[in-house]
């Protein structure tokens, strides 16, 4: 390309057009004017058809370009950082380059990002790991570690999420770089594929690279992108031509391609050309990198899995066990290898070998070294033993062991267990889910020398670790549950199990495994839980689920192994071997039992999935047909699909129609599933859940009030992706209710403005208080920006709550004061002493707000500062002249369940009577309710408070009847008080005769004889009145 003319005038250097041409260019000076031009482009629209130029610039291979391209950013940056997060992990590659002048400038501007949009870049790359196109994955990987090199704090989230990947990615090379990534792979290798910066940020622009090329990044470039792709026979000649290539990457991706097309390999080669590749792999189990042996192990595998007879099996078979004495790559790589060979090859003789190499070899040993050898040797275990391998297996060899803390803990003086455990409790508590997962794994590891001890925890792991929202840590909740199991005897009721039998349906295939282990185990143990009705009907719902269902064919296997233990279940076990008829007929048993209900018609939503996603008309309709007048509540499982239908077939139309008006009892099970997808951590759970949602209202389904406000929370917190918030947004559109709408309305106005990040947030609030400049900043660095204000700012920013008409930035503001308060941040703390007067009257009355997230909101901050600020609330009531505007406040803390917001509460009645301010009575029932609180410090005050009251006298009935139902409950020590209280209030003749009955009980104690026989005496007193009249 010849140089581009750059003599044009300024008024064209908004066109993004014509900068892409000059970035275009072979000559770096026109590279570099573009690059430099991108900083008087203020379109937003232009700038984000932009951004993938501005990728290429940053990565250009003249250091001129790219450091006018930094240049540029650090003009655009503050505005349009929201625009320019995909550019992110670039930067952060610079910022690691070799040229000191590139690496300060990249530093320098990636100090200029604010740290909520590195968190959304982190967030839309984990979420490209699920991607079904390799190349983006790849990308992410990339991405993801781009950014750990410097600020590992914002992908440590992340990381279950390559753990995941490492274990049961499809493509061998994802696997690798994964393990890389969680460095868990040797320095000098990680560096070898991770060196590739501009090859792997390239894969999805750069295509004009072809294998004839010298350069060796480019070669590695278009490896890549045949590494996911079907490759056709003379594409595949190509690469075999680079198998020995002295490139670290080229090799690599070379043998993986082979490994991945060894179906095509055999067809296209002969058999001495088969065998002179099988070479070449035998020489590289020699390698001295870590992942060429093992990609080259598993080439080796697939290669012989596809050939009927090979001389080279024991060549295979020697890698396979001087692997598994190896790295945990490597034993992963071997039995990974040993289990695909022995699935595909049916040779009686190769697959003795394979079973003799096994036996040969400590297999406990090698599945404890790590979750990926756990996985893959249980795979292969239950492949060569069937149900036997749970005779082999049990939760001491598991990867979660660990042997020298045992050790270690052996060693300690028993007196220090105490601490230790209570150390390991608050770790279970933390917000921080590393701890959890490291406190619950050493849990485990202590059942495995006190069980019982540990057992004092089981509830603990039952009500919040399994449900947790990193699968890691439900993994492993489950471990301590099958060691506690297998060492003693859980301390469970029937309801514990019942719901440990629902934990099963996780979306991570890993944590379904744990589960199914656990059952086996238990049944083991205790297989009299078959004879309980229920128990044995919950496990049959999820086991048969699983079996027809499961997506994991080593679950499916295993939940075989459950079933055959139930005699009933054989037709169910034949379900796969029957045709289409025999199928339905199963089902239809299936639905009319109850217990096997729910797993029918998952099967049938399977079924139904596919009909639709192969547009297959005919199946399509047989299932329709066979479904409609079934009118379950597990109708809820197909409701989706029904609905995907609603407009082509005109049975789900009517079944639909059906639903809405004659069972919402359908919808509302659906419902309540959906809630808890919901507030899945995982973000394709949440938008998967919000797509379900967005087409049950296009068919006119209602939205629960629960729903409701689980998406407008959405609107206001799950802001890290962009498809997640133009989801709710639709839908709340078409079902919100004001609240929704104005949330929507202050959404838009976020996403299309442009924000100002230079200032301070002390400088917008001093300029113009403008809501959604600071909006911005104080979402984008909660704690930072309000930390460190003075005390006229926050006293503005105080202000500004009450002014504003909106939602977002009152909320916003009070999650920051709420996370500050309770950390106790010294300049929050004693900001709010100085003004507390400001404060309360603002809180107060947006209590009484009248959207109801910013009521709840401020409710939750003035709790908040009761517990720990109690006497200013009491200061700043006294300070009214208005008492009867407070008193519904007042009313409502009375009811709260805080033993020290109910005392200040209390605190305030009494100065207030003491004050002579008659509207206090008007509290009495709020008062009443807390004369059998569980604090004794509550009851005790409140009787102090009654007889200064001015009581009427229709009252007295009820605090007369009060009195008596808690001398029915309360404790000995409280008693004098009650019976004090009701020594000094006029008598009840409506509940003379209880009282005198609930005396009577007492009259025996000598502890009470004076006060019971004073109260004995009016009360009977007024009973011969009444029997004289």
């Amino acid at each position: 390309m010849t140089p581009f003319n750059s003599n044009f005038n300024e008024s064209q250097a908004n066109n993004i057009n014509i900068i892409n041409r000059l970035s275009n260019s072979d000559d770096w000076k026109d590279r570099s004017t573009a690059a430099l031009l991108f900083s008087k482009v203020d379109d937003v629209n232009e700038l984000r058809s932009g951004v993938e130029c501005m990728i290429m610039l940053l990565h250009d291979k003249n250091l001129i370009v790219r450091a006018n391209m930094i240049r540029s950013l650090r003009k655009l940056m503050p505005k349009y950082s929201h625009i320019l997060k995909p550019l992110i992990p670039s930067i952060y590659i610079l910022a690691n380059f070799e040229n000191k002048s590139i690496s300060r400038c990249a530093k320098s501007l990636l100090s200029m990002i604010p740290p909520q949009i590195i968190k959304k870049r982190v967030v839309e790359l984990t979420n490209n790991l699920y991607s079904e196109n390799g190349l983006d994955r790849v990308e992410a990987i990339w991405g993801l570690f781009a950014i750990s090199t410097i600020s590992p704090e914002y992908v440590r989230d992340s990381l279950p999420e390559l753990l995941t990947l490492s274990i049961y990615e499809e493509y061998e090379l994802l696997r690798i770089c994964s393990i890389a990534l969680l460095e868990e792979l040797d320095n000098k290798e990680t560096k070898l594929i991770f060196n590739r910066k501009n090859m792997l940020l390239f894969c999805g622009i750069k295509s004009k690279y072809n294998l004839n090329s010298q350069n060796s990044e480019e070669i590695a470039c278009v490896l890549m992108k045949m590494y996911f792709s079907t490759l056709k026979s003379e594409d595949l000649e190509k690469v075999l031509e680079f198998l020995n290539h002295n490139d670290y990457m080229i090799k690599l991706l070379s043998v993986a391609i082979i490994g991945k097309n060894a179906n095509t390999l055999i067809a296209l080669c002969d058999t001495e050309e088969i065998e002179r590749i099988l070479m070449k792999l035998i020489e590289n189990l020699n390698s001295s990198y870590t992942t060429i042996k093992a990609i080259s192990l598993l080439s080796f595998a697939r290669i012989l899995s596809y050939m009927s007879n090979s001389k080279y099996t024991s060549k295979f078979l020697e890698g396979a066990k001087t692997f598994l004495k190896e790295n945990f790559i490597l034993k992963a790589c071997a039995l990974g290898a040993l289990s695909l060979t022995y699935k595909k090859c049916k040779a009686a003789d190769f697959r003795y070998k394979i079973k003799k190499l096994v036996e040969d070899v400590d297999m406990g040993e090698v599945i404890k070294e790590h979750l990926l050898c756990y996985f893959m040797g249980i795979s292969l275990l239950i492949k060569l033993y069937g149900e036997d391998v749970f005779n082999i297996l049990n939760s001491c060899i598991h990867p979660c062991v660990d042997d020298k803390f045992i050790e270690n803990l052996k060693q300690k003086n028993p007196s220090k267990y105490k601490f230790i455990f209570k150390e390991l409790k608050n770790g279970l508590n933390s917000s921080n889910w590393i701890c959890r997962n490291v406190s619950v794994k050493l849990m485990g590891n202590m059942a495995c020398l006190f069980p019982n001890f540990v057992n004092l925890y089981t509830l603990l792991i039952k009500n919040h670790l399994l449900t947790d929202n990193m699968w890691i840590t439900r993994l492993t909740s489950v471990w301590v549950l099958r060691v506690i199991n297998h060492l003693d005897e859980l301390n469970f009721s029937k309801k514990d199990y019942l719901d440990i039998l629902e934990y099963v349906d996780d979306y991570y295939w890993e944590v379904r495994f744990e589960y199914i282990m656990f059952y086996i185990e238990l049944l083991n143990k205790h297989p009299e839980i078959l004879k309980d009705e229920k128990l044995k009907n919950a496990l049959i719902s999820s086991i048969t689920t699983k079996y027809l269902i499961d997506k994991s064919h080593i679950i499916r296997k295993m939940c075989k192994f459950i079933l055959q233990k139930i005699p009933e279940m054989g037709e169910i076990l034949e379900y796969f071997n029957k045709n289409y008829n025999e199928k339905l007929k199963i089902l239809q048993s299936m639905i009319e039992n109850p217990m096997l209900r729910k797993s029918a018609f998952m099967r049938l939503k399977t079924i139904l999935k596919r009909g639709i996603k192969d547009n297959n008309e005919e199946l399509i309709n047989r299932v329709l047909e066979f479904i409609n007048g079934k009118y379950y509540k597990e109708m809820a499982y197909i409701l989706h699909e029904l609905v995907l239908l609603y407009n082509k077939h005109e049975i789900a139309k009517e079944i639909v129609d059906t639903i809405k008006s004659k069972h919402p009892g359908i919808v509302k099970y659906r419902e309540d599933i959906l809630f808890t997808l919901l507030g899945e951590l995982l973000v394709i759970q949440r938008k998967n859940a919000l797509k379900e949602l967005k087409d049950y209202t296009t068919v006119g389904f209602p939205i629960s009030k629960t729903i409701l406000y689980r998406l407008k929370k959405m609107v206001v917190y799950d802001v890290v992706d962009e498809d997640i918030i133009q989801l709710t947004i639709k839908i709340l559109e078409k079902v919100g209710d004001e609240e929704a709408k104005q949330l929507i309305k202050e959404r838009k106005e976020i996403i299309s403005g442009i924000r100002e990040y230079t200032l301070s947030l002390s400088e917008i609030l001093q300029r113009n208080k403008n809501w959604r400049d600071v909006y911005a900043l104080i979402e984008h660095t909660p704690e930072e920006y309000i930390t460190h204000l003075e005390n006229d700012s926050l006293l503005n920013l105080i202000n500004l709550l009450r002014e504003d008409d909106g939602i977002l930035l009152k909320i916003r503001v009070m999650d920051s004061l709420l996370q500050l308060i309770e950390e106790e941040n010294p300049n929050i703390m004693n900001f709010i002493d100085n003004n507390y007067n400001a404060i309360f009257n603002t809180i107060h009355e947006l209590i009484n707000h009248r959207y109801f997230m910013v009521s709840k909101n401020s409710e939750r901050l003035m709790r908040l500062l009761l517990i720990k600020k109690p006497s200013l609330f009491n200061r700043w009531i006294l300070s009214k002249t208005d008492i009867n505007n407070y008193i519904p406040t007042i009313k409502k803390f009375l009811n709260d369940t805080h033993p020290t917001i109910k005392m200040e509460m209390l605190n305030v009645v009494e100065h207030l009577l003491n004050l002579g301010y008659e509207g206090v009575n008007t509290l009495l029932p709020e008062l009443l309710n807390l004369i059998d609180d569980e604090k004794w410090a509550v009851k005790r005050r409140l009787i102090s408070i009654i007889p200064k009251l001015t009581i009427k006298d229709e009252d007295i009935d009820n605090i007369i009847c009060k009195c008596i139902d808690a001398l029915e409950k309360c404790e000995n020590d409280f008693v004098m008080y009650i019976l004090r209280l009701l020594n000094q209030l006029p008598p009840s003749k409506r509940y003379a005769e209880d009282v005198v009955n609930t005396l009577n009980k007492f009259i025996d104690n000598c502890d009470f004889d004076d006060i019971t026989n004073s109260i004995l005496e009016k009360y009977n007193n007024i009973i011969k009145g009444e029997n004289n009249d």
